[in-house]
């Protein structure tokens, strides 16, 4: 299989496995501890989110101490509130299945296919919706967590090697081993992240020295999980 169908393949993978990913979840969990709550009077307030059994609880740091119930299955309808986290600290597992390389010597601008995988460490965002919708005469609670994280990378790929990348200075060819590194900035949906990474690449081999991408920027597309 050559590397356009193995991508290929990749994205239809990716397409029909991301479509359950992306869907609201009925058995999304969120994690005890402070929250921002945006709420439908518009009202910005510090809250401290509680797992009670089925029950999420909302103790408010203002003077009045409320306490907002937000039931798994409620009698009365409740509009959908946005809880908010800042400044998370963020691992996820990502691969970029294709790369943008700049023209180099006498090769044209390309875009590589490969096998990589890299530990993403960043910053991020948090925006967890919950909502409410009727099912069997009482309402069950769904929540859909988005992230925005700007962060580092790094990790191993392959590279195909032949005369060509090399302006001739080897014969033969292989798949050399490569050390990638570089900055992404991720769009989360639930666990899923979609990113723009900014890299270079360094070969882990004495033909570093010949092969015409060694150190140079490229742009690609990742995809992965979060894992925290």
């Amino acid at each position: 299989m050559n590397s356009r169908s193995s991508f290929f393949l990749f994205g239809l993978i990716l397409l029909f496995s991301s479509c359950k990913i992306l869907k609201p979840s009925l058995n999304t969990v969120l994690e005890n501890g402070d929250y921002i709550l945006n709420s439908p009077d518009s009202i910005l307030r510090k809250v401290y989110l509680s797992n009670q059994n089925e029950d999420l609880v909302l103790s408010s740091y203002n003077s009045d101490s409320t306490e907002i119930h937000l039931m798994n299955a409620s009698n009365h309808f409740l509009k959908t509130i946005t809880l908010n986290q800042k400044n998370l600290f963020d691992i996820d597992l990502i691969t970029t299945p294709v790369k943008f390389r700049p023209g180099q010597s006498m090769i044209e601008p390309q875009l590589n296919s490969s096998l990589n995988a890299s530990v993403y460490i960043g910053i991020r965002n948090n925006y967890n919706l919950i909502s409410y919708k009727k099912a069997y005469k009482k309402y069950e609670r769904y929540i859909s967590s988005y992230g925005i994280s700007y962060g580092l990378f790094a990790g191993l790929s392959n590279t195909s090697m032949n005369p060509w990348v090399t302006n001739e200075h080897i014969s033969k060819e292989y798949d050399g081993l490569v050390f990638t590194k570089g900055v992404s900035s991720i769009l989360g949906l639930n666990k899923f992240t979609l990113g723009l990474s900014l890299g270079i690449d360094n070969l882990l081999d004495p033909n570093k020295k010949y092969w015409i991408y060694e150190g140079k920027p490229w742009v690609g597309i990742s995809f992965g999980l979060n894992v925290n």
